[in-house]
C-alpha cells in the first residue's frame, strides 16, 4: 500500500483522464480506482478483479504493473480486448473480517483505554478492520452491526450491571433480529472495568447468550486503569475475536 499512498495524486490525475486501476494487496484484489461515470468500463474492471483474485486474469495485452509484484501494487486494467495472462505470487491472500467494538466510557476513560487495547489486538490479525463506537457519544448502528463478522463489547461496572448504553445496544440487536436482520448468532468477546466489584461482566454474558452470540474467549475484567499485564490480556482478547472471525470468513478450498 505504500506505493499507492505515495503516488495517489498521480493515479487520481490518470483516473480523471479515463484510466482505471485495480489495487491488490498480497495478491488479493481489495479495491478499484476508476471513473465512476463509465459504467461499462467499471463492469469490465470488476470482472478483471475477480479473475485476478483466483490467480488468472484476462487483461489487455499491454497490461502494465505499476509497482511490480510487491504488496499494495496497482494494475492498469483495460479489458476491451482480453487476452489470457497467467499471474502468480508467493504471497498468500488475506481474508477480510470486520469487528464491531461497542463500549461505554465516560470521564475516567478506563473502558475507552481497554477498548483501544482490544482494537490493537484485533488489528494484529491481517485483514481485520475494527469500528469503535462509544455508546456514551453516539448510538450504535444496526447497519454496522449487521455488516460485522463479530463483536467486542465493553462496559464499566455500574451497581453490578452493564452501562445503559451497552444495554441499549443489546435491545437494538434484539429488535433488529425480530425484523429479520442478521445481527445475532455472531462471535463476541467482552471486557469490563470496575472499582472493586466486577460482577457486571455476568450481565453482559447473560444477555449475549440470550441473543445467541457465541463467546470466542473468556471475558476480561480490569480494576481501575489497565496495567501492563491487563493490557497484554486485552490485546490477546482482540486477537482471539479477530482470529475467530477470520477463520469463519475464510473461503472453502476448491
Amino acid at each position: 500500500m505504500k506505493e499507492l499512498k505515495a503516488k495517489l495524486g498521480s493515479y487520481i490525475r490518470q483516473v480523471r483522464g479515463g484510466e482505471t486501476f485495480v489495487v491488490a494487496d498480497r495478491n488479493q484484489v481489495v479495491a478499484r480506482l476508476g471513473p465512476v461515470e463509465q459504467s461499462g468500463r467499471k463492469a469490465g474492471s470488476e470482472m478483471a478483479a475477480r479473475l485476478l483474485a483466483i490467480g488468472a486474469c484476462a487483461l489487455r495485452s499491454h497490461l502494465s504493473l505499476l509497482a511490480g509484484r510487491a504488496p499494495g501494487h496497482a494494475i492498469r486494467a483495460s479489458v476491451d480486448r482480453p487476452v489470457a495472462v497467467s499471474y502468480t505470487s508467493p504471497w498468500r491472500s488475506v481474508v477480510m473480517s470486520r469487528i464491531y467494538l461497542v463500549y461505554h466510557s465516560q470521564e475516567k476513560g478506563n473502558t475507552r483505554r481497554m477498548a483501544e487495547l482490544v482494537a490493537e489486538g484485533c488489528r494484529q490479525v491481517p485483514g481485520t478492520t475494527v469500528t469503535l463506537v462509544n455508546v456514551n457519544e453516539r448510538r450504535a448502528s444496526m447497519d454496522e452491526a449487521e455488516a460485522a463478522d463479530g463483536y467486542a463489547l465493553g462496559s464499566p461496572d455500574y451497581f453490578s450491571y452493564m452501562a445503559g448504553g451497552l444495554k441499549q445496544f443489546f435491545d437494538d440487536l434484539c429488535i433488529a433480529d425480530w425484523a429479520g436482520r442478521k445481527v445475532t448468532g455472531k462471535p463476541y468477546v467482552a471486557f469490563l472495568t470496575h472499582g472493586g466489584g466486577g460482577s457486571a461482566i455476568h450481565s453482559i454474558e447473560k444477555v449475549a447468550s440470550d441473543l445467541k452470540l457465541e463467546k470466542a474467549a473468556e471475558s476480561q475484567t480490569c480494576r481501575g486503569a489497565p496495567s501492563a499485564a491487563v493490557a497484554r490480556k486485552a490485546a490477546e482478547l482482540g486477537r482471539k475475536i479477530a482470529e475467530r472471525c477470520a477463520a469463519a470468513s475464510k473461503p472453502a478450498s476448491p
